[in-house]
């Protein structure tokens, strides 16, 4: 023991030294039934509260806490509370030991005995390692053969568990009153180890100051914290040297915080009734489940509000149908796992695009794309519609995805039992904006385009957009003339100059007697229709800000917004 320590137990000085157990003579000692280490501590009796021949005392040696109760006893301590005494840790003894308690569910009385386990230490004294010893039966010792050698860094001195037996504490605590007193004889005769528990007036200390700062996470909070002027939150190893772990301290400040409201607990997905509050949460808010399917190619779930299944299939003043298109478009990031796919359509009294259906789809295949179309179109289907409107509800603004084009087709022929594919194919119109940013990408590719001719392919590339002009090239000459001229971009052209891309995306093409756009004799159901899917992608922004259940709520603002806009609160423009 080093004179620091010693000089905290002055008392010791003239007492023999305990009984010390090291792996080279002592382990078999300690295994022997027939020579245990005998217990010599005091005995102590039922006390008598009325008498009042027990009164506080702390004798030397011992350490209490911020309340004035010893929680590391020492010689013949005694500290009584009375029943109108708040003690916090009352019955917390720091020190290791094992404990046995009588009386706590019958009788008058409750008792706890404590018997100390001494120390772990080294057998060099300057070595500042001090461990508590574990609790469990003859553990100590066959952690000191396992481990000889002291387990401090750059330590090779013995290992050595010093213990206790001549200290006994005791807790009498009469149930009906609350008054209590606890008793300690016998002096410790080795070092205090570090507890590896905080005490519960630590874990009080420390709930406050996170329920204060719940942002702070675990580093912050073991290195403290300056806060505005002058305040200066201290590191929570000052409250206990336990918080000093950073592990066990994560899940205690955790836990504190779920305990508290401000952190939500973390459960298995779809454990115990979440899943199904959760659909009932969305229930309430509008939410309806229109298709689902959880296995095979098309795993998706579809929802949509009764609100904007209404607005699909609104009719103006005029009772006519909405002839403006639908954009669809996906979300790629809103979901960890899968995609948000959104069709939306333009509300002439909010003057901005509203959803009308989303779906989460688990993958881009064309039988995901189909599943969304699908149930889309049987909604127009299903209501009484003239050929005529049906036609104008069914048209589509979509991006270049083969699978969104096809998983489209593949629904409208099921759905309104057309064979014809191409049929089906007029009713879908290519997006401008995405047409621009794959020409951006292409003229960036020096392997393809000089960096000098960048202007040149821009310009043939967005002039096949444009309708054919009397003696100018047809679109097919265009084409042609792109290729020759950039023989490296055939492939790209070439992708390009197919009749699908054409009847979507290029006004030039060839008429026939069937397409949409018609012939210049017929009436023009495309007219109306945007060129682009940029409504639908503005609100991608708002997506990411949401989450899955407030997105639901979202969407009711398009509803109120409306309500509120025919009412005339925000006047003939909403924002």
């Amino acid at each position: 023991m080093s004179e620091e320590q010693r000089s905290s137990h002055p008392d010791t000085a003239s007492t023999l030294d305990p009984p010390q157990m090291t792996a080279a003579n002592v382990y078999n000692m300690i295994l022997d039934a027939d020579n245990p280490i005998k217990l010599t501590g005091k005995k102590f009796k039922i006390p008598i509260p009325a008498t009042g021949e027990l009164k506080t005392f702390i004798d030397h040696g011992s350490t209490c806490d911020a309340e004035g109760y010893p929680i590391y006893p020492n010689g013949e301590t005694v500290f009584v509370r009375k029943p109108t005494n708040q003690v916090t840790n009352f019955g917390h003894i720091a020190y290791p030991h094992t404990q046995k308690t009588h009386g706590a569910k019958n009788g008058p009385w409750k008792t706890i005995w404590f018997k100390c386990l001494g120390v772990l230490h080294c057998k060099d004294d300057f070595c500042e390692y001090a461990a508590p010893p574990p609790t469990a039966d003859s553990k100590a010792a066959e952690l000191i053969q396992d481990h000889p050698k002291c387990p401090a860094i750059k330590c090779d001195s013995n290992h050595v568990w010093t213990q206790c037996p001549d200290s006994n504490c005791r807790i009498n605590i009469e149930k009906h009153t609350g008054w209590g007193v606890l008793r300690h004889s016998g002096t410790h005769k080795h070092v205090w180890p570090t507890s590896k528990k905080a005490d519960p007036l630590a874990m009080r200390v420390l709930t406050d100051q996170l329920v204060s700062n719940p942002k702070a996470g675990p580093l912050v909070l073991k290195v403290g914290q300056a806060g505005a002027g002058q305040t200066v939150t201290a590191p929570v190893v000052d409250i206990h040297p336990a918080f000093g772990n950073g592990g066990p301290f994560g899940y205690l400040r955790r836990k504190v915080l779920i305990d508290k409201g401000l952190m939500p607990e973390k459960k298995s997905h779809g454990g115990g009734d979440r899943l199904i509050m959760d659909l009932m949460h969305w229930g309430r808010n509008g939410l309806r489940l229109i298709s689902t399917s959880l296995s095979g190619a098309n795993v998706h779930i579809t929802y949509q509000s009764e609100w904007m299944a209404d607005q699909l299939v609104r009719r103006d003043q005029d009772n006519r149908i909405y002839s403006g298109g639908l954009l669809s478009d996906v979300t790629y990031r809103f979901f960890d796992h899968g995609y948000l796919l959104t069709t939306s359509m333009y509300s002439d009294v909010m003057h901005r695009w509203v959803p009308i259906q989303l779906t989460w789809m688990w993958g881009l295949d064309e039988a995901h794309y189909e599943a969304h179309f699908t149930t889309l179109l049987e909604q127009i289907s299903n209501t009484n519609l003239t050929y005529h409107e049906r036609d104008l509800l069914a048209q589509q603004v979509v991006d270049f995805s083969l699978a969104q084009k096809k998983g489209f087709v593949s629904a409208y022929m099921k759905v309104f039992k057309e064979y014809n594919p191409a049929k089906a194919l007029s009713k879908l119109k290519g997006c401008h904006e995405h047409y621009r940013q794959l020409i951006t990408r292409v003229k960036k590719n020096r392997n393809i385009v000089d960096a000098s001719r960048i202007s040149e392919l821009e310009r043939l590339a967005l002039d096949l957009l444009e309708p054919n002009k009397p003696g100018g090239l047809s679109l097919r000459d265009k084409f042609d003339q792109m290729a020759r001229l950039f023989p490296k971009s055939k492939a790209w052209v070439n992708w390009w100059n197919t009749s699908d891309i054409h009847s979507m995306l290029f006004c030039g093409r060839e008429r026939l007697p069937l397409d949409d756009p018609p012939l210049p004799d017929e009436d023009p159901l495309m007219a109306e229709i945007p060129d682009t899917t940029n409504g639908q992608e503005s609100m991608h922004r708002q997506y990411y800000i949401l989450t899955v259940c407030t997105i639901i709520t979202f969407y009711r603002v398009f509803e109120e917004g409306l309500q509120s806009n025919t009412s005339g609160y925000f006047g003939e423009i909403w924002q």
